[in-house]
């Protein structure tokens, strides 16, 4: 009850500063507005990653999917030029570095001694120490 409760709120705030600015007429003071409503979806998926690490990396890991699917879609004929190439390869290597978060975050979240983390194991061993 206490996490939809704060779930709700979360919701509540971004909608609300996405909604300020909509209605503000300086274009930049609007972009600061709607990228502070990003704030509360932030602490929302903190919230779901300290209650459990493999729902969390798997919405992690669908974002990034997502994230480089659009990325290739734009990735039409054109131009080619320096500046363009290292754009889309930080770009690609951003979304590579959210997919291995991803990962992290579901080997970390299953049960020790569990079947799936021995699974998880046996593909990604740990480095001896």
């Amino acid at each position: 009850m206490r996490n939809l409760k704060l779930s709700m709120g979360l919701v509540t705030a971004m909608a609300t500063l996405f909604a300020i600015g909509s209605l503000i007429e300086d274009k930049k003071l609007s972009f600061l507005v709607w990228s502070l409503s990003a704030v509360p979806i932030a602490a929302l998926f903190y919230s779901v990653r300290r209650k459990n690490r493999v729902i969390y990396g798997s919405i992690e890991m669908i974002a990034a999917i997502a994230a480089l699917f659009f990325l290739f879609l734009r990735l039409g004929p054109g131009e080619l030029t320096v500046e363009l190439i290292a754009a889309r390869t930080v770009a690609m290597l951003a979304i590579v570095y959210v997919m291995v978060r991803a990962l992290d975050n579901i080997g970390e979240g299953l049960r020790p001694g569990s079947r799936q983390e021995s699974r998880w194991t046996g593909l990604f061993p740990k480095a001896q120490k």
